[in-house]
This record gives C-alpha cells, structure tokens and sequence, in this order.
C-alpha cells in the first residue's frame, strides 16, 4: 500500500488524524511564524491542505506530491516544509541529504514531527521514532545547522494532548554536499 492508499484508507475508518480540524489549522500557523512572510515555498506531502494558512501569511506554495519514493526529492528551492512526512521514511538521513542538496544557499526547511514519547505505540506506519536531541544530530550529520526547535500541540484526543516538534533548519554555506 503506498502513502496515498494509506491515506484513503484511513479516512474511510474516519481515524482522526486524517481531518483538518481547526487544531490542526492552529498548529500549522504557530509553525509558519517560524518562516518569513511572502515566501515561496515548497510544501512535500500535504498537497496544500493548509492553503489558506499560507495564503494569510502571503507564501506561494507549490505542492509536492508525496510519491513513494520520497528519498530522491530534487527540486530546486528556497523554502521547503515537510509536516508530519519525514517519520514514514525508513531512511531519514537520505531524505535529509536530498533536501539539503535540493536547496539554494541560506535555505530553509521546516520539518514538524511528532513528539516520540506521545506517539511510539500509535502508528506502525512511522518508521523513525526519535528524540528531540537524535533528531537535530541527524539533522546536523545531514549538514544542517538548526536554527530554531519548538515543541506545539497538535491535536487532543480525549485526555491525549499530541505534542509535534519543529524545526526550523538552515543549510550551512560552503559546505559540500
């Protein structure tokens, strides 16, 4: 099953996570304050589900279409957010490397994921569950400074708060990829 028949599937169950609640719409605004105002940016794997979102802070989105084979993103670009996409690969590192290499000098990505110790049982379909300090090593092993790391909210479930973290990455001048 690939990531857009998951997709469906779920919603067909009405599993809650596949809704755009409006928590969900807040947690993405808090996200983007990290990012500047009138960007173009490149959205990997939500085909603009939070379009208005970004509409209210004047960013130009362009959509990538999460196919299966996420590691080989090569797309020239300034800005770039991954929200709730990079813990479904099994191979973070090269997915980080393709990014890295994708941007242009002084670029940015912005990568939200869940907060492990909230979610480790939840879902199979994560394949990298890691910490806050494993995540920014990686970020780092794949050339990225980090600039900023933040911990929102991302939806509640009864007595369940889910916390995401964010980072914000910036990619290093002079260094090779």
């Amino acid at each position: 099953m690939n990531a857009e028949e998951l997709i469906k599937e779920c919603a067909k169950q009405q599993d809650p996570h596949f809704h755009l609640t409006d928590e969900k719409k807040k947690a993405m605004s808090e996200a983007l304050e990290m990012l500047p105002q009138g960007i173009e940016i490149v959205d990997i794997g939500h085909v603009s589900d939070y379009g208005p979102i970004f509409e209210e802070r004047d960013m130009k989105v362009i959509s990538y279409n999460l196919p299966d084979d996420m590691h080989f993103f090569n797309m020239p670009c300034k800005y770039i957010i991954m929200r709730h996409v990079l813990e479904h690969s099994p191979f973070p590192l090269l997915v980080l490397k393709n990014l890295y290499a994708s941007l242009e000098d002084s670029g940015m990505v912005l990568i939200i994921l869940p907060k492990s110790s909230y979610w480790i049982d939840e879902y199979p379909y994560h394949y990298t569950v890691m910490s806050k300090k494993s995540w920014i090593h990686l970020f780092k092993s794949a050339g990225f400074e980090v600039e900023k790391v933040e911990e929102g909210t991302w939806t509640k479930r009864k007595d369940i708060v889910d916390i995401e973290f964010r980072f914000l990455l910036k990619k290093k001048l002079g260094v090779e990829e």
